[in-house]
């Protein structure tokens, strides 16, 4: 890999002078990582130089106060390069995949239901689920067709809860626009449904609701990754559970094999000794 002088070099001349900018750091960030070849750590999320450039600059942050040298930087900058991960390939259905980005997810049959939903509140509920991805007759929408789609998505998950598919996003309750994102999400045929805090900032019974819509996605033979802190949502709807500790796998157990104080020493310790069955 190249040699890092020049860039500590830089850095260190910009800190003699007027302090620098947030966007200045990620510049000179970026420049240097864009000097690096294509097989380098740094580019392993497809050249995304913003992302690390983020992370470099904690590690620079109290450069100035402490007087680094050219050579003390070099070596952190060695040291922030081992610590990355390697890139992982991407198993699905058997076959490896390249998923560079939602489309390719999206035509995978992945699909994501984001913790702010990601709804617009000024269109109605059939709108909201074919948006960007919307059926035409000719150069115009087909409405029927929409409507009938989301209908049958709805009348499928069970959802009597709204009055009208062509009510507006704005007039519905927080259960009922999870309801929308996660009927969105099915729309399409998919085989893996990601779901992030999906009950949160939710009430008792809206909660209870949500949970049952989750259980029956998988129930109809979807996969269902629930992305949650919330250990007795996670029981009610799990088959299994994998425990995360400090951004990396704790183990994966099955839920009737634990309970909910072996799953939080899991998170805060990341040991899985005395849980048996874990894989880590």
């Amino acid at each position: 890999f190249p040699s890092h002088d020049k860039f500590a070099d830089d850095l260190l001349e910009k800190h003699t002078l007027d302090p620098i900018s947030e966007l200045e750091k990620i510049q000179l960030f970026k420049d240097h990582i864009d000097s690096f070849p294509k097989d380098h750590p740094f580019k392993r999320y497809r050249g995304d130089v913003y992302y690390e450039a983020k992370n470099m600059m904690n590690l620079f942050s109290t450069m100035k106060r402490e007087g680094w040298t050219p050579a003390f930087i070099t070596e952190k900058i060695d040291q922030y390069l081992a610590s990355l991960p390697e890139r992982q390939e991407f198993i699905f259905e058997g076959n490896t995949v390249d998923i560079n980005g939602p489309r390719a997810a999206t035509s995978l049959g992945i699909e994501v239901v984001y913790k702010d939903l990601a709804l617009c509140d000024n269109l109605d509920i059939v709108h909201n689920m074919f948006l960007g991805r919307e059926e035409k007759s000719g150069i115009t929408l087909n409405e029927s067709t929409m409507e009938s789609m989301a209908k049958k998505t709805l009348d499928g998950l069970s959802v009597r809860t709204v009055k009208s598919i062509r009510q507006k996003v704005s007039s519905l309750s927080g259960g009922q626009r999870q309801t929308v994102a996660i009927a969105r999400a099915v729309l399409w045929n998919s085989k893996v449904v990601i779901l992030d805090e999906p009950t949160a900032a939710l009430g008792v019974a809206q909660t209870e609701q949500v949970l049952k819509l989750v259980r029956q996605l998988a129930d109809n033979g979807l996969a269902v990754i629930v992305i949650s802190h919330n250990l007795n949502d996670v029981f009610q709807v799990a088959d299994n559970i994998a425990a995360m500790y400090l951004g990396t796998m704790a183990a994966q157990v099955e839920k009737n094999s634990v309970n909910q104080n072996d799953v939080v020493r899991l998170i805060t310790t990341g040991s899985s000794d005395a849980i048996s069955g874990a894989k880590k």
